[in-house]
Protein backbone atom coordinates (compact mmCIF):
# COMPACT_ATOMS: atom_id res chain seq x y z
CA UNK A 1 0.00 0.00 0.00
CA UNK A 2 1.36 3.38 -0.90
CA UNK A 3 0.49 6.12 1.56
CA UNK A 4 0.05 9.61 0.22
CA UNK A 5 -0.30 12.67 2.42
CA UNK A 6 -1.46 15.98 0.99
CA UNK A 7 0.34 18.95 2.52
CA UNK A 8 0.41 22.67 1.83
CA UNK A 9 3.67 24.42 1.07
CA UNK A 10 3.62 28.15 0.36
CA UNK A 11 -0.04 28.01 -0.58
CA UNK A 12 0.46 25.19 -3.09
CA UNK A 13 -0.50 21.59 -2.51
CA UNK A 14 2.03 18.82 -2.98
CA UNK A 15 1.95 15.16 -2.10
CA UNK A 16 4.52 13.40 0.01
CA UNK A 17 4.46 9.63 -0.24
CA UNK A 18 6.09 6.60 1.23
CA UNK A 19 6.00 2.91 0.49
CA UNK A 20 6.16 1.15 3.83
CA UNK A 21 7.17 -2.51 3.87
CA UNK A 22 4.34 -4.96 3.57
CA UNK A 23 4.22 -5.70 7.28
CA UNK A 24 4.08 -2.00 8.15
CA UNK A 25 1.10 -1.50 5.89
CA UNK A 26 -0.94 -3.93 7.95
CA UNK A 27 -0.93 -7.11 5.87
CA UNK A 28 -3.82 -9.48 5.69
CA UNK A 29 -1.80 -12.03 7.60
CA UNK A 30 -0.98 -9.54 10.35
CA UNK A 31 2.42 -8.73 11.82
CA UNK A 32 4.61 -11.59 12.94
CA UNK A 33 3.77 -11.51 16.63
CA UNK A 34 4.07 -14.26 19.18
CA UNK A 35 0.56 -14.88 20.45
CA UNK A 36 -1.55 -17.35 22.32
CA UNK A 37 -5.14 -18.02 21.40
CA UNK A 38 -7.75 -18.48 24.06
CA UNK A 39 -8.62 -22.11 24.75
CA UNK A 40 -11.40 -23.38 22.51
CA UNK A 41 -13.61 -24.09 25.51
CA UNK A 42 -13.34 -20.47 26.69
CA UNK A 43 -13.99 -19.10 23.24
CA UNK A 44 -17.01 -21.29 22.71
CA UNK A 45 -18.52 -20.20 26.04
CA UNK A 46 -18.27 -16.48 25.28
CA UNK A 47 -21.49 -14.87 23.97
CA UNK A 48 -21.90 -15.04 20.18
CA UNK A 49 -18.45 -16.56 19.84
CA UNK A 50 -17.21 -18.21 16.69
CA UNK A 51 -14.27 -20.56 16.57
CA UNK A 52 -13.53 -19.36 13.02
CA UNK A 53 -14.02 -15.58 13.27
CA UNK A 54 -10.32 -14.73 13.03
CA UNK A 55 -9.72 -17.00 10.02
CA UNK A 56 -12.87 -15.72 8.33
CA UNK A 57 -11.69 -12.18 8.93
CA UNK A 58 -8.35 -12.99 7.33
CA UNK A 59 -10.09 -14.35 4.25
CA UNK A 60 -12.34 -11.30 4.00
CA UNK A 61 -9.39 -8.93 4.42
CA UNK A 62 -7.48 -10.62 1.58
CA UNK A 63 -10.61 -10.31 -0.58
CA UNK A 64 -10.83 -6.57 0.30
CA UNK A 65 -14.19 -7.14 1.96
CA UNK A 66 -13.32 -4.73 4.71
CA UNK A 67 -16.69 -4.40 6.44
CA UNK A 68 -17.01 -8.15 6.83
CA UNK A 69 -13.39 -8.37 7.96
CA UNK A 70 -14.00 -5.68 10.57
CA UNK A 71 -17.01 -7.54 11.94
CA UNK A 72 -15.13 -10.85 12.12
CA UNK A 73 -12.11 -9.34 13.86
CA UNK A 74 -14.39 -7.65 16.39
CA UNK A 75 -15.84 -11.07 17.14
CA UNK A 76 -12.35 -12.59 17.41
CA UNK A 77 -11.38 -9.86 19.89
CA UNK A 78 -14.48 -10.50 21.97
CA UNK A 79 -13.56 -14.20 21.97
CA UNK A 80 -9.88 -13.49 22.84
CA UNK A 81 -8.82 -15.33 19.68
CA UNK A 82 -5.43 -14.26 18.20
CA UNK A 83 -6.01 -11.09 20.21
CA UNK A 84 -2.99 -9.00 19.19
CA UNK A 85 -3.25 -9.90 15.52
CA UNK A 86 -7.02 -9.42 15.56
CA UNK A 87 -6.56 -5.86 16.84
CA UNK A 88 -3.87 -5.21 14.20
CA UNK A 89 -6.01 -6.51 11.37
CA UNK A 90 -9.05 -4.65 12.70
CA UNK A 91 -6.88 -1.55 12.36
CA UNK A 92 -6.10 -2.45 8.75
CA UNK A 93 -9.78 -3.00 7.91
CA UNK A 94 -10.74 0.33 9.47
CA UNK A 95 -7.87 2.10 7.73
CA UNK A 96 -8.95 0.82 4.32
CA UNK A 97 -12.50 1.93 5.10
CA UNK A 98 -11.18 5.43 5.74
CA UNK A 99 -11.98 5.19 9.46
CA UNK A 100 -8.64 6.54 10.61
CA UNK A 101 -9.50 7.28 14.24
CA UNK A 102 -10.88 3.76 14.66
CA UNK A 103 -7.82 2.35 12.88
CA UNK A 104 -5.51 4.22 15.25
CA UNK A 105 -7.47 2.94 18.25
CA UNK A 106 -7.23 -0.67 17.08
CA UNK A 107 -3.53 -0.46 16.20
CA UNK A 108 -2.85 1.16 19.57
CA UNK A 109 -4.55 -1.76 21.31
CA UNK A 110 -2.36 -4.17 19.35
CA UNK A 111 0.77 -2.18 20.22
CA UNK A 112 -0.08 -2.23 23.92
CA UNK A 113 0.10 -6.01 23.70
CA UNK A 114 3.29 -6.10 21.62
CA UNK A 115 5.18 -2.87 22.42
CA UNK A 116 8.48 -4.14 21.03
CA UNK A 117 7.20 -4.97 17.54
CA UNK A 118 8.48 -2.18 15.23
CA UNK A 119 5.99 -2.97 12.47
CA UNK A 120 3.17 -2.31 14.93
CA UNK A 121 4.60 0.86 16.45
CA UNK A 122 5.25 2.18 12.95
CA UNK A 123 1.77 1.58 11.56
CA UNK A 124 0.20 2.90 14.75
CA UNK A 125 2.14 6.11 14.20
CA UNK A 126 1.00 6.31 10.59
CA UNK A 127 -2.62 5.76 11.60
CA UNK A 128 -2.18 8.51 14.20
CA UNK A 129 -0.95 10.82 11.42
CA UNK A 130 -4.02 10.12 9.30
CA UNK A 131 -6.25 10.56 12.36
CA UNK A 132 -4.82 14.03 12.94
CA UNK A 133 -3.00 13.05 16.13
CA UNK A 134 0.34 14.64 15.31
CA UNK A 135 1.96 14.35 18.74
CA UNK A 136 1.00 10.69 19.01
CA UNK A 137 2.44 10.09 15.54
CA UNK A 138 5.75 11.59 16.71
CA UNK A 139 5.70 9.44 19.85
CA UNK A 140 5.12 6.18 17.97
CA UNK A 141 7.68 7.07 15.31
CA UNK A 142 10.21 7.80 18.04
CA UNK A 143 9.42 4.47 19.69
CA UNK A 144 9.95 2.71 16.36
CA UNK A 145 13.31 4.40 15.85
CA UNK A 146 14.45 3.13 19.25
CA UNK A 147 13.70 -0.37 17.97
CA UNK A 148 14.99 0.24 14.43
CA UNK A 149 17.40 3.22 14.42
CA UNK A 150 18.06 2.96 10.69
CA UNK A 151 14.46 2.96 9.50
CA UNK A 152 14.31 5.65 6.81
CA UNK A 153 10.54 5.35 6.38
CA UNK A 154 10.08 6.05 10.09
CA UNK A 155 12.12 9.23 9.84
CA UNK A 156 9.85 10.17 6.94
CA UNK A 157 6.78 9.50 9.06
CA UNK A 158 8.09 11.69 11.87
CA UNK A 159 9.11 14.33 9.32
CA UNK A 160 5.48 14.54 8.21
CA UNK A 161 4.22 14.77 11.78
CA UNK A 162 6.76 17.46 12.69
CA UNK A 163 5.57 19.41 9.65
CA UNK A 164 2.01 19.34 10.93
CA UNK A 165 3.24 20.52 14.33
CA UNK A 166 5.27 23.32 12.67
CA UNK A 167 8.45 22.08 14.36
CA UNK A 168 10.87 23.32 11.72
CA UNK A 169 14.22 22.36 13.23
CA UNK A 170 13.10 18.84 14.01
CA UNK A 171 11.73 18.48 10.49
CA UNK A 172 15.10 19.47 9.04
CA UNK A 173 16.85 16.95 11.29
CA UNK A 174 14.61 14.07 10.23
CA UNK A 175 14.78 14.92 6.54
CA UNK A 176 18.57 15.03 6.84
CA UNK A 177 18.48 11.61 8.50
CA UNK A 178 16.45 10.26 5.56
CA UNK A 179 19.04 11.25 2.95
CA UNK A 180 21.90 10.08 5.16
CA UNK A 181 20.34 6.61 5.15
CA UNK A 182 19.18 6.71 1.51
CA UNK A 183 21.30 9.31 -0.34
CA UNK A 184 19.97 8.35 -3.79
CA UNK A 185 16.28 8.62 -2.88
CA UNK A 186 14.92 11.64 -4.71
CA UNK A 187 11.78 11.86 -2.56
CA UNK A 188 13.93 12.24 0.53
CA UNK A 189 15.89 15.09 -1.05
CA UNK A 190 12.51 16.66 -1.80
CA UNK A 191 11.75 16.32 1.93
CA UNK A 192 15.02 18.11 2.71
CA UNK A 193 14.02 20.94 0.38
CA UNK A 194 10.60 21.23 2.01
CA UNK A 195 12.06 21.25 5.52
CA UNK A 196 14.66 23.89 4.62
CA UNK A 197 11.99 26.02 2.95
CA UNK A 198 9.88 25.83 6.09
CA UNK A 199 12.96 26.86 8.08
CA UNK A 200 13.45 29.89 5.78
CA UNK A 201 16.72 28.58 4.33
CA UNK A 202 15.74 29.30 0.75
CA UNK A 203 19.10 28.90 -1.01
CA UNK A 204 19.71 25.54 0.64
CA UNK A 205 16.13 24.55 -0.09
CA UNK A 206 16.60 25.27 -3.81
CA UNK A 207 19.81 23.22 -3.73
CA UNK A 208 18.02 20.24 -2.21
CA UNK A 209 15.22 20.38 -4.78
CA UNK A 210 17.85 20.61 -7.51
CA UNK A 211 19.49 17.46 -6.16
CA UNK A 212 16.11 15.68 -6.24
CA UNK A 213 15.66 16.76 -9.86
CA UNK A 214 19.11 15.49 -10.78
CA UNK A 215 18.19 12.09 -9.34
CA UNK A 216 14.73 12.01 -10.93
CA UNK A 217 14.39 14.65 -13.66
CA UNK A 218 10.96 13.47 -14.80
CA UNK A 219 9.21 14.17 -11.50
CA UNK A 220 7.15 17.33 -12.04
CA UNK A 221 6.51 17.92 -8.34
CA UNK A 222 10.18 18.65 -7.65
CA UNK A 223 10.16 21.49 -10.20
CA UNK A 224 7.01 22.89 -8.63
CA UNK A 225 8.47 22.78 -5.14
CA UNK A 226 11.70 24.41 -6.33
CA UNK A 227 9.62 27.14 -7.96
CA UNK A 228 7.95 27.85 -4.61
CA UNK A 229 11.35 28.46 -3.02
CA UNK A 230 12.44 30.54 -5.99
CA UNK A 231 9.36 32.77 -5.74
CA UNK A 232 10.01 33.23 -2.01
CA UNK A 233 13.59 34.15 -2.88
CA UNK A 234 12.36 36.73 -5.40
CA UNK A 235 13.50 34.72 -8.42
CA UNK A 236 10.17 34.77 -10.20
CA UNK A 237 11.50 34.47 -13.76
CA UNK A 238 13.45 31.33 -12.89
CA UNK A 239 10.43 30.03 -11.00
CA UNK A 240 8.26 30.53 -14.08
CA UNK A 241 10.54 28.25 -16.09
CA UNK A 242 10.31 25.58 -13.41
CA UNK A 243 6.54 25.81 -13.30
CA UNK A 244 6.33 25.50 -17.09
CA UNK A 245 8.62 22.48 -16.91
CA UNK A 246 6.39 20.98 -14.21
CA UNK A 247 3.36 21.58 -16.42
CA UNK A 248 5.01 19.77 -19.33
CA UNK A 249 5.74 16.75 -17.12
CA UNK A 250 2.47 16.56 -15.18
CA UNK A 251 0.29 13.72 -16.39
CA UNK A 252 -3.13 14.37 -14.86
CA UNK A 253 -5.65 16.97 -15.89
CA UNK A 254 -6.10 18.22 -12.33
CA UNK A 255 -2.36 18.76 -11.84
CA UNK A 256 -2.07 20.60 -15.14
CA UNK A 257 -5.07 22.77 -14.26
CA UNK A 258 -3.57 23.69 -10.90
CA UNK A 259 -0.23 24.52 -12.47
CA UNK A 260 -1.80 26.56 -15.27
CA UNK A 261 -3.56 28.73 -12.68
CA UNK A 262 -0.32 29.33 -10.79
CA UNK A 263 1.60 30.05 -14.01
CA UNK A 264 -1.02 32.60 -15.10
CA UNK A 265 -0.85 34.39 -11.75
CA UNK A 266 2.94 34.46 -11.81
CA UNK A 267 3.00 35.83 -15.37
CA UNK A 268 0.55 38.53 -14.37
CA UNK A 269 2.70 39.55 -11.40
CA UNK A 270 5.78 39.76 -13.62
CA UNK A 271 4.04 42.23 -15.95
CA UNK A 272 2.79 44.51 -13.21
Amino acid sequence: MKFRVLLVLGGMVYAASVNPPAEAAGPATGPEIAHRSAPARYRASAPNCSLHAYDTGQTALRARQYRQARSEFQTAIRCHDHLTQAYANLGTANFDLGQYAAAYSAYRSATLRAPHDPSLTYITGFAALYAGKWKEAVAYATATLKLQPKSDITYHLRFLAYGRLLLKKQQVQDASAEVKLKPYNSDYWDDVGIALYNDSKLADSIGAFTHAIQLQPSHWNYYKNRAISEVAGKKSKVALKDLEKAYSLASTRSDKKQLSIVIAKLKKSLHQ
